[in-house]
């Protein structure tokens, strides 16, 4: 089970963390590093798939302020 997008809510924050944890208690959030332009992580990926499973991944885009977000399933 995935759930993936722009939550407008900054992962870099502990109030995010802490909402969102009480929110998806049996969830992990995969991204980890900045998601726009503007050094916030507005863009989550929650998943209650192994770490050892799943990888997620930030690349670069120029034609927008958010960086695309890849979940890699390793099988």
């Amino acid at each position: 089970m995935f759930i993936i997008g722009d939550f407008n809510l900054d992962w870099c924050q502990q109030s995010t963390r802490d909402t969102m944890t009480e929110l998806l208690p049996t969830y992990t959030q995969l991204v980890s590093d900045v998601t726009t332009d503007y050094s916030s992580t507005l863009d989550h990926v929650y998943t209650t798939m192994s770490s050892q499973v799943v990888q997620c991944y930030v690349t670069e885009s120029h034609f927008t302020d958010h960086k695309p977000v890849i979940a890699a399933i390793h099988l």
